[in-house]
């Protein structure tokens, strides 16, 4: 009985909750339709006009399934429901994660709550979790009884097993793709820009920049964000311990640089910048537009991808050029 009454507190917390969070999330998409249709498009590759489609159901399926929890209605159906909803953002953001791509999620619109891709797939496992709790809980074919305490534990056991075999190796690549060969790249550096080379003995840092990467805003805004913060605190002289490094391609073509230029010049950068061949590049093993530093031993002190997620990261990469050894 005791037992019994645990199990419906559970469920009651559980739809309040959950039917709570989703629909704020499903009226703050709703404000900022615009902002999570180039979040679906991205994501889908689909048309204009199928993009606006899904965008406005999912947005209908959060408000609705939301209201369907709180009213606790049919709440197995809703809750396995929403588990296949957030299955699908699982394995959007995994392949997003696996190619390296940084997602503006928009997943909470007019609210403005960003997170990583890592952490919106955590939040996302969560929620995944809670949802499977929680259609198991209010199923009236397995209530909760001393007999099936037994099977209960032996699901949530084979579910955490299968969650940690499928997103293991992918937060294992995550946390690769923060250790890169800098080399290639410092001593192309050098060979190619004197007064970068001239700053050897100090702490330098280095954009590794593909342009196609700065389609994502946040990863723009925050790359600027840094260039601002640096020449404001860097002397003319120390402004030669940074470089920008595009990889080849279309825009950034050696053989015909004025468009390069014309987008420097146009956003006031006046940093060195060097174009770097894709081979150079592959050779780093970067698979994101990234910012480092090394020290004159050419030893990573710093390397995170674009854009950098905290305020400590943008004072740290100050600090660490900052120094004068």
């Amino acid at each position: 009985m005791k037992s019994q009454k645990v199990v419906e507190t559970t469920v009651r917390a559980l739809t309040y909750a959950l039917g709570g969070l989703f629909i704020l999330a499903g009226v703050g998409k709703a404000w900022y339709l615009t902002e999570f249709l180039q979040t679906v498009a991205a994501l889908t590759h689909l048309s204009q006009s199928n993009s606006q489609l899904l965008a406005l159901a999912l947005v209908i399926c959060e408000i609705a399934g939301g209201a369907a929890l709180l009213a606790r209605f049919k709440l197995t159906a809703t809750s396995i429901l929403f588990c296949g909803l957030i299955a699908v953002f699982l394995w959007m953001l995994s392949l997003a994660t696996l190619e390296g791509k940084e997602i503006d999620c928009n997943c909470f619109g007019i609210f403005n709550i960003r997170l990583s891709d890592r952490a919106e797939l955590i939040l996302d496992i969560i929620l995944f979790n809670l949802f499977a709790l929680l259609a198991l809980l209010s199923s009236q074919v397995m209530p909760m009884s001393r007999n099936n305490k037994f099977s209960f534990a032996v699901l949530a056991f084979l579910l955490a097993y299968v969650e940690y075999s499928i997103f293991s190796p992918i937060f294992s690549h995550a946390e690769r793709r923060n250790t890169a060969n800098l080399i290639p790249a410092v001593s192309y550096s050098d060979a190619h820009h004197q007064a970068f080379a001239s700053q050897k003995l100090k702490n330098r840092l280095m954009f590794l920049v593909r342009f196609s990467d700065f389609n994502c805003p946040p990863c723009f805004e925050s790359f600027i964000l840094l260039c601002d913060s640096l020449r404001a605190r860097l002397t003319d002289d120390g402004q030669h311990r940074l470089i920008i490094l595009f990889q080849q391609d279309d825009f950034a073509d050696p053989s015909n640089p004025a468009r390069l230029h014309h987008w420097l010049k146009a956003n006031d950068l006046r940093f060195p910048v060097l174009i770097i061949p894709d081979s150079v590049f592959k050779q780093t093993t970067i698979s994101k537009s990234s910012v480092a530093v090394v020290n004159p031993a050419n030893e990573t002190l710093f390397l995170r991808q674009l854009p950098l997620e905290k305020q400590e990261e943008y004072q740290h990469v100050l600090e660490l050029l900052m120094q004068r050894s």
